[in-house]
């Protein structure tokens, strides 16, 4: 018998904060967990060790992302309707920190030719750097998630074996369950690689490409500009970079475009 045991990453509510929205382009409400270390056995927790770091979720639009520890003044409970309370509570000096970002969206807002190349770089490239932490974070997780996704294989390596053992000294119903395990096996087999070389590509164009096209609409990039941005984060080494292709983002701000007289 196996036994699965060690740490893993799990997630504790922490409190409500306001923080800026690189998805949202605006001050949103933010959910934060804190990170921390656990042992497990066959993957249940039964204690922590330590906080390895926080997440924030924005209550809007979901994305993710990593603050450093002592960002914030205070948690709430709830998340208060009205965000100029939250941030008074929670992240006091948030507008004053932000006053150029701000500026610079309201200008936006009002003649995307008002931008200077370099404004419009910076804009462009926000949402990408945003989501680079939840990509890198998610992808870190294919250990143990790879771990769930490969029990189809194992069930399938049984399966096989079983056939090898007695296919040839078996008769009758005994011998055609046992061809039936094996095409069994052969199906898990496939659905296991299948998923395993797939679920990054799968979990970008899902959770990714939706958030990006949200993020970019109002930019009106151009598939050159994604393409660019693209290069420079795969160089500079992010994994959000090696993942994207441009396309699938001017497909989903043409979707969100196409949504939006019907909301």
């Amino acid at each position: 018998m196996f036994i699965i045991w060690g740490t893993r990453n799990i997630r504790r509510h922490r409190g409500y904060v306001a923080d800026f929205c690189a998805i949202c382009r605006g001050i949103r409400a933010f959910r934060v967990s804190d990170i921390k270390l656990a042992h497990h056995f066959f993957f249940i927790p039964f204690a922590t060790v330590k906080t390895v770091s926080q997440m924030r979720t924005c209550t809007t639009c979901g994305q993710h992302a990593f603050p450093e520890a002592g960002t914030y003044d205070a948690f709430m409970q709830q998340a208060h309707a009205d965000i100029d309370t939250l941030v008074k509570e929670t992240n006091p000096t948030l507008v004053e920190v932000l006053a150029d970002r701000l500026a610079l969206e309201d200008k936006a807002k009002q003649s995307l030719d008002q931008l200077s190349p370099d404004e419009r770089r910076k804009l462009l490239k926000e949402p990408f750097v945003e989501l680079s932490g939840q990509v890198a974070w998610r992808f870190a997780r294919g250990g143990l998630m790879g771990i769930i996704r490969a029990l189809p294989l194992v069930v399938a390596l049984f399966l096989a074996c079983i056939w090898i053992v007695y296919s040839d000294e078996t008769k009758g119903a005994m011998h055609a369950l046992v061809v039936a395990s094996g095409v069994v096996a052969a199906v898990l087999f496939l659905v296991g690689v299948c998923w395993l070389a797939t679920w990054k590509r799968r979990y970008m164009k899902k959770r990714i490409v939706p958030l990006l096209g949200q993020a970019l609409a109002p930019l009106q990039p151009t598939e050159a500009e994604l393409a660019e941005i693209l290069h420079t984060l795969k160089t500079d080494g992010h994994k959000i970079g090696k993942k994207l292709k441009p396309q699938w983002i001017i497909q989903a701000i043409a979707a969100g475009t196409l949504r939006a007289p019907q909301a």
